[in-house]
């Protein structure tokens, strides 16, 4: 009985002496928190084995991933070469096992795609005969949003990991709606992502047996001790960027509740050693004020400076998680401000489109006006032409000109009632002067003998009514063959003056050795 008591009484001062001795060297110990009791629940799926654009190395990663993950203390479901039903059914089991975790993790290595800014994984079975617009994508393939939404309702810390840009050919079905890579998600609370490249651009398979270079860096950094998430999210980043030379980005977005470590660091116990006074634990005066007085300030700066001070203090823990839950509620209000920003920004931009679409509008309302005129005017010039032509034929109709002809080969002049062959060359040679008359009397033309050399006058009135270079008038107002060259006119002078289709200029030059076209005329004289 009495060794039971001095047994009991021994053991009792080794207890109070313990307590004593961790009230006196507290100060002394860094401690991380330890995750040994956090339950963690994490799906990977990698897939290989598209028929239209098979990849070589998701499945490599998944595995990798898998094996990094239960060291770091994670629960795995693991999926590879998944079908849409083994993708969906594997989501689900996720969802509702990860209700009774504390942190989930999501990793997905294969092909994916981001149409109208949503992102969707692509199943093994998919064929890109399949798809034929966006509708059946979202029928076919796994939506990205569904995926967080059950990680969400579950109320835990998520990490989203995502090594799914790779180029494909499903793009070409849905080119007008689609882009390259994945597009950036808005974050829910609680819940950090990682891509392996930024928003809108590929990232590398890696060499065939291998792992992709994303995830040979980020299987290796979580293994190392003492690196809160962040930590791996930025270390990872940085490495497939120095890799890749720039090409391959990494990047991250959204932060938990509280701090995460994949592999923490666990402070080794100091030595025990049994004191000779026992003693009480007793706070000390100093560490109870400078608690009380940042409990009244109930400030984030007033917990860091007591946490500071007293690192292993009484309050620590309460002072930690007093820390956490104001970073919390900063990060919730800057998501919230975040929102509005993008909310602001989408008005914005939506009364951007609509004052350019504004601008457009009246753009082609002038453009239309415009041509409106052009058409009037054009229409009036029509219609005076019109009646023109109505005055001409009605003078010619009332007698006006003696004789008038409307055979295609000759053309009447209303002004002067002369007729002229619509042929510019039908001597088909050049004469002179003399041989041009004997030519024009003997001429048989349309049905009429009595043609002649024109005068200087009839023919310059003849050549100069449109305005131009005279040949390039007469030949594109139904005559032909129009030289640009001289013409004879009959002169009683001793010179034969002869006029250039050319220029329209009136030239003097001696009858015999002159030799030029004729044209001729009749009526008139």
């Amino acid at each position: 009985m009495r060794i039971f008591i001095s047994i009991s009484l021994l053991v009792c001062m080794l207890a109070m002496s313990f307590t004593a001795w961790t009230a006196e060297d507290r100060s002394l110990i860094v401690r991380k928190k330890s995750s040994s009791t956090e339950r963690r629940l994490a799906l990977v799926i990698g897939n290989n084995s598209y028929q239209d654009a098979p990849l070589k190395n998701p499945m490599n990663d998944a595995d990798a991933m898998a094996a990094a993950l239960k060291e770091t203390g994670f629960e795995v479901i693991i999926r590879k070469n998944a079908d849409r039903r083994a993708m969906f059914s594997a989501i689900k089991e996720f969802g509702q096992k990860l209700k009774k975790n504390d942190v989930g993790l999501f990793y997905y290595a294969g092909h994916g795609i981001q149409v109208e800014s949503l992102n969707y994984l692509l199943p093994v079975d998919l064929r890109n005969s399949d798809l034929q617009d966006a509708d059946d994508l979202r029928r076919d393939a796994l939506p990205l949003n569904e995926l967080m939404e059950r990680m969400r309702d579950a109320g835990t810390n998520n990490i989203v990991i995502l090594d799914a840009c790779r180029d494909n050919p499903f793009l070409a079905k849905l080119s007008r709606s689609s882009s390259r890579g994945l597009a950036k998600v808005v974050t829910p609370a609680s819940t950090s992502i990682l891509y392996s490249t930024d928003p809108g651009n590929t990232a590398s398979d890696g060499a065939s047996g291998d792992n992709g270079i994303f995830t040979k860096h980020l299987v290796g950094t979580i293994r190392k001790e003492g690196l809160e998430l962040v930590d791996v999210m930025r270390e990872v980043s940085l490495a497939v960027n120095r890799d890749t030379s720039g090409v391959q980005r990494p990047v991250f977005d959204g932060v938990l509740s509280s701090k995460f470590y994949f592999n923490p660091l666990e402070a080794p116990l100091p030595p025990v050693t049994i004191p000779t006074v026992p003693a009480t634990t007793v706070t000390p005066v100093s560490d109870l004020r400078f608690w009380e007085s940042a409990e009244k300030a109930n400030t984030l700066s007033a917990y860091r400076a007591y946490l500071k001070k007293f690192p292993s203090g009484d309050f620590a823990d309460i002072a930690l998680d007093k820390i956490q839950q104001f970073e919390a509620d900063k990060t919730r209000a800057t998501e919230a401000s975040k929102a509005d920003l993008e909310r602001k920004t989408l008005e914005v931009a939506e009364k951007e489109r609509l004052i350019k679409e504004r601008l457009e509008q009246d753009r082609r309302l002038k453009e239309l006006e415009a041509k409106l005129v052009q058409t009037e005017e054009r229409s009036k010039q029509i219609g005076n032409k019109f009646l023109k032509s109505i005055e001409v034929k009605k003078g010619i109709e009332t007698n006006k000109c003696k004789e008038y002809s409307d055979d295609p080969l000759i053309y009447t002049d209303p002004q002067t009632c002369l007729m002229w062959p619509r042929n510019g060359n039908l001597a088909d040679k050049k004469l002179d002067l003399n041989d041009a008359r004997k030519w024009a009397k003997k001429l048989t033309y349309g049905g009429y003998s009595d043609w002649r050399v024109p005068t200087v006058d009839e023919l310059e009135t003849f050549i100069k009514q449109g305005g131009r270079r005279p040949s390039e008038w007469l030949n594109s107002s139904g005559f032909n063959n129009a030289k640009d060259q001289y013409y004879l006119t009959s002169s009683k002078r001793m010179w034969t003056i002869v006029i250039d289709l050319y220029s329209g200029s009136i030239n003097d030059r001696i009858a015999q050795p002159s030799s030029s076209y004729v044209w001729p005329v009749r009526g008139g004289e």
